[in-house]
């Protein structure tokens, strides 16, 4: 699967984040970069999660060897 930005945005359910969809699409289309990361942050309840999960998928459709990493449930109020 090919994936866009154009598309990717509706595909995800991301209404409105076409902006960051495209920013996403561009980041791992980046074909100079060895190591790179991408930190998704914000507000509680905006949308990071739809929108990390569209840019993994992003990376991986340009064939990028793809990381991630996230909280266990129990580790989630270390943040607070």
């Amino acid at each position: 699967m090919t994936w866009a930005a154009a598309d990717g945005a509706a595909e995800h359910g991301l209404v409105g984040r076409d902006r960051e969809v495209a920013h996403l699409a561009a980041f791992a289309a980046r074909p100079d970069a060895e190591a790179i990361v991408l930190v998704v942050e914000g507000e509680a309840g905006i949308g990071k999660s739809m929108l990390w999960r569209a840019g993994v998928e992003a990376a991986r459709a340009a064939h990028l060897d793809v990381r991630t990493s996230r909280p266990a449930q129990g580790e989630t109020g270390f943040s607070r």
